[in-house]
Formats: C-alpha cells, structure tokens, sequence
C-alpha cells in the first residue's frame, strides 16, 4: 500500500505516520508539502492521500479537484488542527472521503480502511457498471443485427391474472381458457411488446413505425392462441422455457410455419416482467419437409405396389416353375435340357422311362457319346445342325431302352437364344410307337378289309360268269352266289358294329340284367343249332346271384359270338357248355368247348381285326376275323374284359370268359 502525506509541518508528518504504524506495518509513504511536489508524487498512483486541510498557497480542496480532474479515484482523508463543522462538510461535499483533527488521530487507522474498502467497491461497481454497459450495448447490437425474430415481452400482468383465477379455485387453467374463448382474448391483450428487432419487423411484413409493435401485437391466428395458452402454462408449472413450432400470419395475411423458443429472463421468473422470445421462420423446411413426406409415401407406395408386383411376379413364377416342373416330370415325353456347350443340366422322368437310364447318367455330362447303348447317337449330328444353323431341328430314330424293345420316337432340337447368343438347348423325345403301331393297325386293316371284300365279289364275278355260260346250272351257281352275299353282309355290318362302337356312336342303356336268365335262354335258342351238328350244347348254372347292371342288348351280342364261334369250331360229337361264373367284384358268362383249341401265339392276337389263327384258316368255316373284336369293344364299354385259358391241344378245345363287374349290390 502507497500512502501520500499533505503536509507542512514534519512534526504533524511524523505524528501521522507514528499513528498509521500501530496497525499497519508493511506501506510506502511519499511525503508532499505544496502544490508541485503533490502533482509529482500523484504520479506514483498512491492509494489513499492524507492531507493538511490549509497549506501555504495550497489547500486540501485543491488537491481533492485536481484529483478529480486528472479523474482519478483516490480517497482523501483531511487531517487539521483546526476545522469547522460547515467546512468539514463542505469538504465532504466536494468528494472528501473524510476528516479527523490532529489531536484526535486514534480514529485514522478505522478511517483510512474503511476509505479503502470504500474505494475498492466504487472500482469494482464502477467496472461492473462498465461491463454492463459494454453487455448492453453488445446485446442491442445483437439484437437488433439478428437475422432471427427476438421479441422482448413483459408478461407481468398476465401472470397476475393466472394467480387471481388459481385464488379463486380454478385448478385446471387450460381447460378454463378452452371453455372461454372471450377470457383467452383478454388475457392476450395483457401481454405487452417491450421491443423486437429488424428481423421481426421483415418477417410479419410490419414498416418500422411508432404504431409496429402494437400491429404486432395484434396477429394471433386460432393455432398461435392455442399455442401462447400452452406456454403461460408451462410457464405457471414451474418450467423456465417453452418450445414448439406453430403457425402464425403475417401483417398481410400470410401464414408462416415457426419454430418458437421462449424463455423467462434470469431474475424475472418471480415476475415474468421479462421474456425472451425467438421466433425461426421454418416455412420453406416446412413445406420442403411436406413435399418430401408426400414423395417418401408415394415412393413407399409405388415400392409397396412394385414389391406386392414382384411378389406376385414371383409368386406366378415359381407357381409356373411348378406347373412346368409337374408337366414336364409327368410328361410322358421326354425332355432334356443342355447348356450351350451341349452338357446335360436337366432331364425328365419320360426320357428315363424311355431309356432305363438313371438321372445320374446323365446330369452333368455331354449330349451324345454316352447315350450309344440307347442309340441316340445319331442325334449328335441334329444337335451340332440346331446350334451351328440356330434353328430347330427334327428327327426320327429310336431309343434302345437297356432292359426292353426299341422304342420309336421323334426328335426335336430346340435351341435358345439370350441376347444374341446361344444359352440352351432343349431336346423333346416324342414315343411315336403307338401312333407307329396305330399306322400298321391301319394299314394291315385297309388291306384286310380290301383282301375280305375282294374274294366275295371275285366270286360273285366268277359265278355270274358261270352263271351266263352254264345256265343249265343256275341253281347251283345261284347257291354260291346267296353263301357269297350272307358273307359280305356279315362281313359289313361287322365292319359297321366295329365303326360305330370306336367313335361311341352306339348308344349304352344300362339296366339291371340277370346272367343266369341270359345263358339259359341263349343255350336253349341255339339247341337246334348244335343238334343239327352232333353237338351237346348244356348251360350250368352257379348256385349264386349273377347280375350285371348292363345293356342287355350289347351283352346278348358278346353272348352270341362266343356262342356262335364255339358251335362253329367244335368237331361232330364235341361238347360245348354255358355257364355263369363268379369271382371278387365281377360275375360273368363262360363257353367251353371241346375243339382244336388255342395255340399261345394265337391267343396273344386272336382278338386283333381280321385276325384268323391257325385254326381258323384250316377249319373251313367261313368268317370275318372280327367277332373277338367286337366283343372286346362291347365288354370294354362295360368295364370288363375277355379271358381266353387254351392249353393248344386238340380236343382239349378252349374256354372263353366275359368278366363284367359285379351288379348285384
């Protein structure tokens, strides 16, 4: 500490400094008798002066105002022999700090601490005001240059208001305000405007005028009334800030979307006489916001409607993939597919039946060398023509199954083609054996039925020709001519019953048909027929109920031929026996006979069109071939079947079975 003395006189000098030494110990002192040598030793900033109130030519008020116009703050005590009340007042007046008498020096160590501390707190108020200032100053510049709104209210009254209603017992202040309308408007106009900055004013679209914050005062859309009641009552809850986005309308009617912050200044949450509000125009974020959700849900909903597509797509697929899987495994084709190099990526079940061969064979290796033991290896050559050429190629040729007969087929070389380039080969085996055989069948049948009509009308010509040269002979000639034409009569109406049956143009009225009745009336209807022959014709009857639920005309018909061919090729003194028969679920009718019988290798064609075995030829008996045909067609309608059991041995004869399922449940 630097203590500065005033004074003339030495002896009061070291008097002062003797008393300062009884409290403090540790200070540097300069000492100054006149104007001068004052100014100099100001210069060493003392911190508190102690002066003789009258100096020759200098007094301790002119020290205190040449303090005071240097501006500087430096407490001075007055220490005098002599002074009066009014000039110690007058003294303190002009900025003195204090004044004691020379002869009452006890008080001037209190006197100059306390001038001290009372210094040091003018400094530090002095520099807080300072700051403070700066504070202001700098908070108006930022307010006012703030590209965000910031409005400053006093919500004072506001706040009066919710705590009348609260001492009058309404508990739920939202609720009161929603209820009326009239009471919210009210409470509004208590709010007050203290000041908004430049970005206010643009943002509402307000002129900076003297009447501006009352115009703002005034824009309150139904969505910022509900939003300003929702921030008094956060604030009344206690909380310190509100924060919500809203919508408010400018001085021309234009709504914007806001975010808005408000928050109770520091030291005013008691009176609410201060609040800070910042007020961010989000209206483009908003509506950017709004175009972006609507393009997100119609994104999702065009992804939703392409995906439930795609699902369905790939659902279709895989049911296709299925279907195709299912038609081409049970196809009874066969089907290979290769890659573009001609290896084996897939093959059916059809082509394995065909080819007795396992799918291991096959998968994985080339089309060609390793099918020689089916003989497809002709197929080698399409293959290389498909692919070279890019065209479907098709072929004839045969698969030689491992463990049965040659099977004739048809060939079809089918390449696919992605982009230009070869991808896969499809291979379709077609089995045309039975259109083969059906072919033969139609061939042997046209040169059968040529062969039957051309030897009656041969003989027609030759007897018609005998007839005109020996008509002494008519009778005679005239006999083979009736034989001849009972012959091809039958041999017609044979080749009409066995036509209308394959195009099902034979109508089927099925009733209930009683097979013991039929033999037994048949037996008796051919009796004369087969005495005329030396035959014994019986019928046996089975002891249990034989009925067919039948078209009694067609089965009658199945009945004859058996019937008639039986008497036809049993010897004179042969036996031939009717009877019913029965077994699991079928019931029928049986004609035994005793004549040449059946050999095994004719049994196996016997009922073929035209068909006549080796007995047959050698018997004489005029026929057709087509009897056993159109008797397996007629029982095939009726779901049953023909059973031939012939050892082949003369005389053992043969025995024929029509099996029809069981009528009688």
């Amino acid at each position: 500490m630097r203590i500065l003395i005033l004074e003339d006189n030495p002896a009061d000098a070291e008097l002062t400094l003797r008393q300062i030494r009884q409290e403090i110990t540790s200070f540097d002192i300069d000492m100054a008798h006149d104007r001068l040598s004052f100014l100099e030793k100001l210069n060493n900033d003392p911190d508190i002066i102690l002066a003789d109130y009258a100096l020759p030519q200098f007094t301790a008020l002119d020290a205190l105002q040449l303090i005071q116009v240097q501006g500087r703050d430096i407490p001075l005590i007055i220490v005098s022999g002599t002074i009066g009340e009014e000039v110690a007042v007058e003294a303190m007046r002009l900025g003195a700090t204090d004044y004691l008498l020379k002869d009452r020096l006890i008080r001037l160590n209190a006197a100059v601490f306390r001038a001290l501390e009372e210094a040091k707190n003018r400094r530090a108020r002095r520099t807080a005001e300072m700051a403070l200032r700066e504070s202001e100053a700098r908070y108006r510049s930022l307010f006012e240059n703030s590209p965000i709104s910031l409005w400053e209210e006093d919500f004072s009254k506001v706040k009066v208001e919710l705590e009348r209603l609260s001492s009058q017992g309404v508990t739920d202040l939202r609720q009161y305000y929603i209820d009326n309308p009239q009471a919210l408007t009210d409470l509004i106009a208590l709010r007050r405007i203290l000041a908004v900055n430049h970005a206010t004013l643009r943002m509402y679209q307000c002129e900076e005028d003297p009447l501006a914050i009352e115009k703002l005062s005034q824009l309150f859309s139904d969505v910022s009334r509900r939003h300003f009641l929702e921030e008094l009552i956060v604030f009344y809850n206690g909380n310190q800030s509100f924060a919500r986005e809203s919508r408010h309308l400018t001085l021309t009617g234009e709504e914007l979307y806001v975010s808005l912050n408000a928050t109770l200044a520091p030291g005013h949450e008691d009176t609410w006489d201060k609040v800070f509000t910042t007020v961010v125009d989000i209206t483009e974020r908003k509506r950017s916001a709004d175009t972006l959700r609507q393009l997100n849900e119609t994104l999702e909903s065009r992804v939703r409607e392409r995906t439930l597509a795609l699902e369905k797509t790939t659902r279709d697929l895989a049911l296709l993939k299925d279907q195709l899987e299912t038609i081409l495994q049970n196809s009874p084709d066969g089907f290979l597919l290769l890659d573009g190099q001609g290896v084996i990526q897939q093959v059916n079940q059809g082509f394995l039946r065909m080819s007795g061969l396992r799918e291991s064979d096959l998968a994985g290796k080339v089309f060609g060398p390793h099918l020689a033991a089916v003989g497809i290896h002709a197929a080698q050559t399409a293959l290389r023509e498909a692919i070279e050429d890019q065209h479907p190629v098709s072929i004839e040729g045969q698969i030689r199954h491992l463990h049965g007969k040659d099977i004739d087929c048809a060939i079809n070389m089918i390449p696919v083609h992605e982009s230009g380039q070869l991808s896969a080969v499809v291979i379709n085996v077609h089995d045309v054996t039975g259109m083969k055989e059906v072919q033969r069948m139609k061939d042997a049948f046209v040169s059968n039925v040529s062969h039957e009509l051309r030897t009656p009308i041969t003989n027609f010509i030759c007897n018609l020709e005998l007839l005109r040269m020996r008509p002494e002979n008519t009778a005679v000639y005239l006999d083979r001519l009736d034989r001849e034409t009972n012959h091809l009569k039958n041999l017609i109406e044979d080749l009409l019953n066995l036509s209308r049956l394959d195009q099902a143009a034979i109508g089927v009225g099925k009733t209930q048909v009683n097979l013991t009745t039929l033999c037994a009336g048949f037996t008796e209807l051919r009796q004369p027929l087969a005495d005329a022959k030396g035959l014994s014709l019986s019928f046996e009857q089975t002891q249990e109920d034989c009925t067919v639920f039948a078209d009694e005309g067609l089965i009658s018909q199945v009945l004859s031929i058996l019937l008639t061919n039986a008497i036809n090729y049993t010897p004179t003194g042969g036996e031939v026996v009717v009877s019913t028969v029965k077994a699991e679920g079928v019931v029928g009718f049986a004609v035994r006979d005793t004549g040449p019988g059946i050999t095994a290798e004719d049994q196996n064609r016997i009922t073929q069109r035209f068909y006549r075995g080796k007995v047959g030829q050698d018997s004489g008996v005029s026929g057709t071939g087509l009897g056993l045909s159109i008797a397996v067609e007629i029982l095939s309608l009726h779901d049953g079947r023909l059973q031939i059991i012939s050892d082949g041995l003369p005389g053992h004869g043969a025995t024929f079975i029509a099996w029809l399922p069981d009528g009688s449940d």
